[in-house]
């Protein structure tokens, strides 16, 4: 049976008024629409999950499975289900690997809610079955502090409780990948983190069982932006035959929200190399590189593999997807004048502060905070039921992995003001901007941990400028419902593109 959406999608017919229809469904539960519209802590994503089970037993074609992967570190449950007859194709949508990242949670609410409940959405668990792991790192929120920053958004509250994992122990980046030729269960207990290793025995347990993926969705956010990104993982190259049309779906979708534009220029950052860069915007999307590109740049940065290697060892030919709206957005990136002088000046300002933040910190470091630890490494301390023992080793860990961000930043600012005429990477005013801002936020969050485990003077004045830059930056937090949307709109273009 064919989705009356799936053939809206498939029409000309898109409007602003399809997409209200989507984000204010009238088939939608009080409680639904309030789940899907603010942050989610893991206790009220589990009584969510109960009102799901309920919908999906009166639901025909539901055969809901609800997936009990284990648990975090910290003893946080690790929760998903699955919405669909199992050997259908599957979509999965795994989201909130890292601390705020908490919108996939409220996505994978509303989406469940819609396919069991919403006319439009007819006939699509009679094709598909679709998998959610709305939370794979709920210890960010419980144990953390991310969840504080939610239930009050803004920018001084968010650098408070902002924290990413460093790489090596990062529930999206830190799974071995020495694994991924046989892709054997038995190979996945060495990874780093119950978190990963949960998701990976899963997806080769049901691999095994009902066949590989066709669609997997990795769900992030970024601290700063005017406007989603959407980024494609490189098996699934631009030049395909059918990403003309599903990239124009997306971009469509895209432009009934809020923010009209997408953002299609290359990363200011020299972090990545990326070989076949297209010279020219392709409707919003990124090419993320591969874990390979990504470590020769950056040989330091102790990525192992992530859940897009996963899912592209046992379905090469699945579309794969990184989702990242915005966490905030600041009317301040939105200019399109050429970047100036006065604007890379900031930015080499900025990432020379960031530098120096990080050099005292690590001579306080060597000096005295290490010997708070007494020896335990740090890899332990940083999983250990001392809050104390844990900011310490998160500190040491953070600033390991920041370490020569400053100096990376500092030596594209050079080459920009070096340039003579447009440079290739000359990016406009609203972008230098955001490095700007991202430099400031990047040092205020690492500093507002340091000052935590240590009152000086040196780093209160570092953490002080970067929270005068921010305040004058209009920054707001991007709404939840928005950033719902941006989440339901590759996989709403998917949908049609398979049908």
């Amino acid at each position: 049976m064919r989705s009356p959406l799936i053939s809206q999608l498939s029409s000309s017919s898109l409007s602003s008024s399809l997409y209200e229809r989507l984000i204010t469904s009238p088939h939608l539960s009080d409680e639904a629409l309030g789940f899907s519209s603010r942050y989610l802590s893991p206790d009220e994503l589990r009584v969510a999950l109960q009102e799901i089970i309920v919908l999906a037993e009166r639901t025909p074609h539901a055969y809901m499975r609800v997936h009990e992967l284990g648990v975090s570190p910290l003893g946080c449950p690790l929760i998903g289900w699955t919405l669909g007859e199992p050997h259908l194709p599957r979509l999965i949508c795994a989201s909130q690997h890292h601390g705020p990242e908490n919108y996939g949670a409220a996505f994978s609410v509303l989406c469940s809610h819609l396919l069991l409940s919403d006319p439009l959405f007819e006939g699509v668990l009679s094709r598909f079955s679709v998998s959610f792991f709305p939370q794979q790192n709920p210890e960010a929120l419980e144990r953390r502090g991310n969840l504080a920053w939610m239930r009050e958004p803004s920018w001084e509250r968010f650098i408070e409780a902002y924290q990413y994992d460093p790489r090596r122990l990062d529930v999206e980046h830190g799974v071995p990948p020495e694994w991924l030729p046989q892709g054997e269960v038995g190979a996945l207990t060495n990874a780093r983190r119950p978190e990963a290793t949960a998701l990976t025995r899963w997806m080769a347990e049901e691999r095994k069982a009902y066949g590989a993926p066709v669609y997997y969705q990795s769900g992030h956010a970024w601290s700063l932006l005017d406007a989603p990104l959407y980024l494609m993982y490189p098996n699934l190259p631009l030049t395909h035959p059918t990403h003309p049309l599903w990239a124009d779906r997306v971009s469509t979708l895209s432009a009934l929200s809020p923010y009209k534009t997408l953002a299609c220029a290359a990363p200011l950052n020299d972090d990545y190399e990326l070989p076949a860069w297209p010279q020219e915007g392709r409707g919003g999307f990124y090419v993320l590189p591969t874990r390979a590109a990504f470590l020769k740049r950056n040989p330091q940065s102790e990525v192992m593999c992530s859940s897009m290697d996963i899912a592209h060892a046992h379905s090469p030919n699945a579309r794969i997807l990184v989702i990242e709206p915005p966490i905030f957005t600041s009317e301040l990136i939105k200019g399109e004048a050429p970047s100036g002088v006065c604007e890379v000046e900031a930015l080499k300002a900025a990432a020379q502060a960031h530098e120096r933040a990080l050099r005292r910190v690590d001579e306080l470091w060597r000096s005295e905070l290490s010997l708070r630890l007494q020896g335990e490494p740090l890899e332990q301390a940083y999983l250990s039921e001392n809050a104390e023992k844990r900011a310490l080793a998160r500190l040491r860990l953070e600033g390991l992995e920041r370490g020569g961000v400053g100096a990376r930043w500092s030596r594209l600012a050079d080459n920009l003001l070096s340039a003579e005429g447009r440079s290739p990477c000359e990016l406009r005013a609203g972008h230098t901007t955001l490095a700007t801002l991202d430099q400031h936020f990047s040092t205020a969050n690492y500093l507002s941990l340091a000052l935590s485990l240590t009152q000086d003077s040196t780093l209160k004045s570092l953490s002080e400028a970067s929270h005068l830059e921010l305040s004058k930056a209009q920054l707001t937090p991007w709404p939840v419902s928005w950033g719902v949307f941006v989440y339901l709109c590759p996989l709403l273009a998917t949908l049609a593109e398979l049908e």
